[in-house]
């Protein structure tokens, strides 16, 4: 081998290396962005929750009050009112 191949191959290592740095800076930045974005989805998934059961309750509350209000109800045989409300539940 002479010099002049020497240094060719010096120069290959070199950007193979550099290529190696620049791969492992992507790959970290990307794994900061993922760790990001799935702390962002947990937020939004509670969030959700939040709405949902919120949403639920204010249904009740209205289908209560409305049934209520209007005095609907329903006669057993037995001779008993059953007012039909609404169940509190998370179930989503």
């Amino acid at each position: 081998m002479n010099r002049f191949q020497q240094a060719l191959d010096t120069s290959e290592r070199d950007r193979a290396l550099s290529e190696l740095a620049t791969e492992r800076k992507l790959r970290r930045k990307a794994e900061q962005e993922l760790c990001e974005h799935r702390a962002k989805y947990q937020l939004l998934q509670a969030e959700l929750v939040l709405l949902r059961n919120e949403y639920q309750n204010a249904r009740c509350r209205l289908a209560s009050t409305s049934v209520l209000d209007r005095g609907a109800a329903t006669v057993t045989a037995n001779g008993t009112y059953v007012f039909y409300l609404c169940a509190l539940t998370n179930a989503f």
